[in-house]
């Protein structure tokens, strides 16, 4: 099939009239982004395409498109004033006066609406005709011809016959008994061999069955049979176009493409001029006054800010207690904010108990052949509370999407429809699924014809034909629907994300299946699937059973076009603790300002990372995962959507937030955020619940070092014990002690780190054990240590400390337990922090770093506690 240059780009030139149908490889029902993309890429695989939508013209955009247009509409004002000016000074001139006011802004935005559309319409067109892909104009509907079974009936009954039956129906009815031949009764060896010959005839019978509708086909398989119907969009299109309604098709594969609509519940009237569905309100040509949303969805949040954006008043209407439940509940809080700082106001746990119309407001508004018409919503709260809201010029409801499979035929080939009309479908391969067989109702027949034995074997012989009729029919009906996709929203995928990926392991299955029938070994290089798919589909092959495989997906984030934008990709903090347990998760949030970018722009927002802890490993359903592993990323914030796409490749390819860090991301850039919240990660891996806790006792740690490696500069330069005493104080002349002690031992060494001095530090935590069991407790009623629980903070095996280590803390504690109770609390470890090592900390921080390392809930440390988190924060580890 070729393209005439003369018709519009990515129209097709139908055959002559003597041919009954057009082929290809690939029918794509639906030209929406999902459609398109199936096409596009069945048609770089060398396929031969063709896309049937109702549209006259294909632009590609998604669902949303008209919300995000108007987004971008709403949230910048000088672009929309730009775009609007010409239309509006056109306008004036018309009518002999200006009027601007609010609705003034609706030309603005119609123009913008305009012209995106034109430019992806454009687009669209360029690429289905560079790759030649046609395009026919109208709806779609399956054609099966599937075998009467009553004909069948009347074949058998027919050759079940004894030849004397058969003489004697070919008889004129007029015929009298006199005129009849005498009647002879068949021998025993005539009647077996008019079996053997009905037997014969029978098996024929069933042959050409089997084989009916293979003829003709791609590779001697049955063609999939698409009838284009003409439809009103088309209707209005034909003369101009080139008449594709009414055309057959005749594919070996098919994509549904064909995306979902509006729910439309009462009571809602939406025979009212101002009463809309989440696609009705793409039609409205007025910038409305009032606006009630009705579901708490992202559809609905979306259009309710858009609105309230633009100046109108704006009430939002819950039945529950949350919106958009699908996101994380860190980004649900800051997204309800948002939304209330513009004015948007909400109802929770009402719902709609009528609308009603009001009176005409009788102003013109943006359309000026249409007027905004007025009506009042009456609502119902927490079940009996009832108030109503008047004046409402726009009313929408977004309660819901089901899938568009109404007139397709889908029920010809035995396709299941689920819940919300949408086509059930495996989830690896996109292949549809066949309804649930019934159970089918117990065969009386036999019961019914009784009279002889030569009745009961016809029946049993019209029973065989007719259980080998469906058999052979279920078999054919399989083989369709195993070339046969279901894609996007029809299939129920909620975002063009979601989509696109779902169509392109759609064409990777149609062209592994292709190569895989021509012998090319079933997996071309650059379009091949797991090799686990591939054992799975091949043990579903020709079956409409679907796979128990999760989806091979490619790395992709989710994005949502509120204001301002959001974006995730993997699990939310929510679906990570069911599945892992509250221990196996830690998360850090990140606010824009904590970049050099975000003080700048000041823009409100932040990252967050979803992340698996050590403890993870310990769980049976997180036996797989990595210490540090990202489960999930979630932004919130202007650039949302842009800053997703790094996040769901370490969500995608399972990194950890040490893979991250030694990464270097653009200077001054908002991916620096990924860097911060990866640091902080690091620093709570090991159970720490507080940040600032972390780095206080990690400075504690190098301070002392430092404070240690002062002291042996000194003792390597000759000064002895006493002296370090008389000068610098009676901590330091006990710490020159301990490390003369040790002199044979380098602070901090692969050497320090042996066998022996593990041991070392293992006796004296024996001793220190030994020491306080069977005692009452120290002075000040703190229990002692050994009833301290330091297994809920385990330490790695690199971070155990060294013999002169552990001298060192013990002096170190000695020191500033003052009361010599055993037990530091918040005055002496204060005193301790500040005055020792001049940190300068703040009693509230001091508290903190306290609540980080006593497990028992005492208010004190011990010196169990204090060698354990001293162990964990030391610099390097």
């Amino acid at each position: 099939m070729t393209i005439d240059a003369g018709s519009p780009p990515g129209a097709a030139v139908l055959p002559s009239s003597s041919d009954d149908f057009l082929h290809f490889d690939v029918a794509v029902l639906g030209g929406g982004p999902v459609g398109l993309k199936a096409a596009y890429d069945a048609a770089t695989s060398g396929k031969t395409v063709c896309v049937i939508d109702p549209l006259f013209s294909l632009h590609g955009l998604p669902t949303g498109g008209h919300s995000k247009c108007l987004r971008e509409a709403a949230h910048h004002p000088d672009q929309l004033v730009a775009a609007g000016a010409a239309m509006m000074t056109t306008t004036a001139d018309s009518s002999g006066k200006e009027n601007k006011t609010d609705t003034d802004k609706w030309p603005g935005i119609s123009k913008i609406l305009s012209r995106v559309a034109m430019t992806a319409e454009r687009g669209a067109s360029q690429l289905t005709t560079l790759l030649r892909i046609e395009v026919l104009r109208g709806s779609a509907e399956f054609v099966y011809d599937e075998p009467e079974i009553e004909a069948m009936e009347l074949q058998v009954e027919k050759h079940s016959k004894s030849p004397e039956q058969m003489d004697a129906s070919q008889s004129p009815a007029t015929e009298t008994t006199a005129e009849k031949p005498a009647e002879k009764n068949p021998t025993k060896d005539e009647a077996d061999e008019a079996k053997k010959e009905n037997k014969v005839k029978l098996s024929k019978s069933r042959s050409m069955i089997q084989t009916r509708g293979s003829l003709g086909g791609a590779g001697g398989r049955a063609p999939i049979k698409i009838q284009v119907k003409m439809t009103n969009s088309t209707a209005a299109a034909a003369a101009k176009d080139l008449h594709t309604a009414g055309q057959m098709v005749h594919c070996e594969f098919c994509v549904l493409a064909t995306g979902s609509c509006g729910v439309r519940r009462p009571p809602v009237d939406f025979s009212l001029p101002f009463c809309y569905c989440s696609d009705s309100i793409r039609s409205i040509a007025y910038l409305p006054k009032k606006v009630v949303v009705l579901g708490g969805g992202i559809i609905g949040v979306e259009y309710a800010q858009i609105f309230a954006q633009l100046g109108s008043e704006v009430h939002v209407v819950v039945r529950g207690k949350s919106i958009a439940e699908v996101l994380d509940e860190d980004l649900q809080e800051l997204l309800k904010t948002k939304m209330k700082e513009v004015g948007i106001t909400f109802h929770w746990g009402t719902v709609v108990e009528k609308t009603s119309a009001g009176i005409e407001e009788g102003e013109e508004t943006g359309h000026p052949s249409q007027k905004a018409k007025t009506g009042c919503v009456a609502f119902v709260k927490n079940k009996d509370e009832k108030f109503q809201l008047d004046n409402v010029d726009c009313v929408l409801q977004c309660m819901g999407r089901e899938g568009n499979v109404k007139g397709l035929g889908l029920e010809k080939l035995k396709i299941d429809i689920g819940r919300g009309n949408f086509i059930s479908v495996d989830k690896v391969t996109q292949q549809v699924v066949s309804t649930p067989n019934k159970k089918e109702p117990e065969n009386k027949g036999g019961e019914d014809h009784k009279e002889n034995s030569q009745n009961n074997e016809k029946t049993a012989t019209v029973d065989a034909a007719k259980a080998e009729q469906i058999k052979a029919n279920d078999l054919a009906l399989a083989d369709l629907r195993a070339r046969i996709y279901a894609v996007g929203d029809v299939a129920g995928a909620g975002l063009a994300t979601q989509g696109q990926d779902m169509a392109r392991r759609a064409v990777l299955h149609i062209v592994q299946s292709s190569a895989a029938r021509l012998g090319g070994g079933g997996t071309p290089s650059s379009h091949s699937i797991s090799t686990h798919e591939g054992e799975q589909q091949a043990a579903n092959k020709n079956t409409s059973k679907p796979s128990s495989s999760k989806p091979v997906e490619k790395a992709s984030g989710y994005v949502v076009w509120t204001i301002p934008e959001l974006a995730y990709s993997g699990l939310t903090t929510k679906e990570a603790v069911t599945k892992y347990g509250q221990e196996a998760i830690t998360t850090v949030a990140i606010p824009f300002g904590a970049s050099v970018r975000g003080i700048v722009s000041q823009e409100v927002g932040f990252l967050k990372l979803v992340v698996a802890t050590r403890m993870a490993q310990k769980q049976e359903s997180g036996k797989d995962l990595k210490a540090g592993q990202i489960l999930g990323v979630h932004i919130i914030g202007e650039s949302a959507c842009e800053l997703i796409n790094v996040g769901a490749v370490f969500v995608h390819e399972k990194k950890t937030v040490f893979d991250v860090l030694e990464l270097v991301f653009p200077a001054v850039t908002m991916h620096e955020l990924y860097a911060r919240a990866a640091n902080d990660a690091t620093l709570k891996l090991d159970g720490t619940s507080n940040v600032l806790s972390v780095v206080a006792w990690k400075r504690l740690n190098a301070s002392l070092q430092r404070t240690i490696a002062t002291v042996k500069a000194q003792l390597e330069a000759g000064r002895n014990v006493e002296k370090i005493a008389e000068e610098d104080g009676e901590l330091m002349q006990k710490l020159a002690e301990v490390i003369q002690k040790y002199s044979t031992t380098n602070f901090h060494t692969k050497e320090d780190s042996s066998t022996t001095s593990a041991e070392n530090k293992d006796s004296k935590a024996e001793d220190a054990h030994d020491k306080h069991e069977g005692e009452e407790g120290p002075p000040g009623g703190a229990p002692p240590a050994a009833t301290k629980n330091h297994q809920q903070q385990p330490v790695d095996e690199k971070m155990k400390m060294t013999g002169l280590e552990t001298a060192i803390l013990e002096v170190l504690f000695k020191t500033f337990d003052d009361d010599e109770s055993g037990q530091l609390d918040l005055a002496e470890l204060k005193t301790m922090f500040n005055e020792s090592f001049g940190l300068d900390l703040t009693k509230e921080e001091v508290q903190e770093m306290l609540v980080e390392v006593d497990a028992d809930r005492s208010g004190t440390i011990d010196f169990d506690e204090f060698v354990l988190v001293v162990s964990r924060h030391v610099v390097g580890a």
